[in-house]
Order: structure tokens, then sequence, then C-alpha cells
């Protein structure tokens, strides 16, 4: 099991240095796009399952990205198709939803599910929150995730809402102590 500090250097540093370097990457990371991305994946998986759990799993990767969500819009947006197919292409990877969706159920897709997190919260028509915006970056998430458990309400909101706070003031510490 990782914590946020683990996942942070061994995962999505090391994806992030990966795809700054692919040829025509123009998308800025800073920061604020780390931290965005951190807070996701321990919300989404705990930094632990790379498959969602459940009867019909519908996600992979630790940002947990639906096959017919994450994955098909950032294949198919004008915006970010080049730069998918690219990174689908350096990982030997055919650039469509279904084989881009399942390596990332593996370790070998890690880099790429980075890559696709960072190019879903680009599609997003909203700057990225300052580094101290809680609600800014969870507002974000809803937007770019569209979590059920949020967008459903009631008791599963309020948990999941408590979970993303919890798990943002352990990535602000793995931040700042990495």
């Amino acid at each position: 099991m990782m914590d946020a500090r683990e996942f942070l250097t061994t995962i999505l540093r090391p994806g992030i240095a990966w795809y700054s370097g692919l040829p025509g990457w123009n998308v800025p990371t800073d920061e604020r796009a780390e931290l965005l991305m951190l807070v996701i994946s321990g919300t989404e998986s705990g930094w632990t399952e790379r498959i969602q759990s459940g009867p019909t799993p519908a996600a992979h990767s630790f940002f947990q990205m639906e096959r017919g969500g994450m994955v098909t819009g950032v294949l198919s947006s004008a915006k970010t198709k080049e730069l998918a197919g690219e990174v689908c292409r350096m990982m030997f990877v055919a650039p469509d939803a279904p084989h881009a969706w399942g390596v990332m159920a593996t370790e070998r897709g890690d880099k790429l599910a980075v890559a696709f997190a960072r190019l879903g919260l680009w599609l997003d028509p909203h700057s990225l929150p300052a580094l101290a915006d809680e609600q800014g970056a969870f507002d974000c998430y809803v937007r770019v995730w569209r979590p059920g458990a949020v967008t459903k309400g009631g008791d599963r909101a309020v948990q999941a809402r408590d979970r993303w706070h919890t798990v943002y003031q352990n990535a602000i510490k793995a931040v700042e102590g990495a």
C-alpha cells in the first residue's frame, strides 16, 4: 500500500518527467497540476488500486479513469487527440480507448495514466486552482472526473467530500516534504 509521498515520488513525478520530454508536448505541468493529480489519484484509488473494485470494473489506473469517459474524451478531443496519440505510440499502445484503458490496469500503464490525467485536466476550460484552494481543486475534480458519489448527492457525497479533504491534507504534506 502506497501513501501520498511514495506515490508522488515513484509514480506521479516519474510520469510527469516522462511525458514532459515527449516530442510536441505543450501542456504545462506546474505544482498546481501535480497537487491536483496527486489528490485525485488518492481520492479515487487510495494510491493502491489500478482496477476499480466491484462486480464490473469500470475504471482503470490509480486515477480510476473510465474507458467511455476520460479515456475516450482525451483520445477524441481536438485539443488533446494528437498528444494522446503520441503518448500511446511512445508506450507501444494502440491509440484507441479499449487498448489505452486496458494498459492502464497494469504497472506498465502508469505513465500513460499520468499523461491522460494531465490531458483530462487540460480539457477543463477553467484555470487550475491555486495550491491552497482546496474548494477550487474539489470543484475542478467534480467537473472533470464527474465522480458518481458526489454527483448523486446524499450521504455518499458527504463522505466523498470528507475523503477529499483528508487526501488533500495528506497530499499537501507530501508535496511540501518531497
